[in-house]
């Protein structure tokens, strides 16, 4: 089968706007994974805290925000 040829060329504009498009992309990306990475570390850090210490729990249920 003969595939049929683009009658359009695309502009280096176009090209750089989607280039733009998928770095701000990726960066958003990045950023929502570095955030991710650092809650899942602070998860890690408090229940390690809490294995080596079990009143930790205790004190930090009895914290009151108001």
């Amino acid at each position: 089968m003969i595939e049929p040829e683009l009658t359009e060329s695309v502009s280096s504009a176009d090209l750089h706007g989607a280039t733009l498009g998928l770095r701000r992309l990726f960066a958003r990306r990045a950023l929502w994974h570095t955030v991710g990475l650092l809650v899942a570390a602070t998860l890690a850090w408090l229940i390690m805290r809490a294995y080596r210490n079990p009143d930790l729990l205790l004190e930090l249920s009895a914290f009151r925000l108001c």
